[in-house]
């Protein structure tokens, strides 16, 4: 990889800088259905240094996607951000 994220968004450095200040995250995954869309949490993520993130998760999402959402002024026990 080239330093960046795979959107065309910010380098990773620059997240992992803006981030310094809460190095925690939650994990979710975001149910989609007809009626709407639920956010349920599965994990948590902890950003490293180097801008890389060590996730653990206790859910599997069957969609294989997963949402990080720093957990500054977010109640640890949120459903949905």
């Amino acid at each position: 990889m080239n330093g960046q994220s795979t959107s065309t968004s910010e380098p990773r450095t620059a997240v992992a800088a803006r981030a310094t200040a809460s190095r925690r995250w939650a994990v979710f995954t975001i149910v989609e259905s007809e009626e709407r869309s639920t956010w349920r949490r599965v994990g948590v993520a902890f950003l490293n240094r180097d801008g890389s993130f060590n996730v653990y998760l206790d859910a599997l999402p069957l969609s294989g996607k997963l949402h990080l959402r720093e957990v500054e002024g977010m109640p640890l026990n949120s459903e949905r951000p």
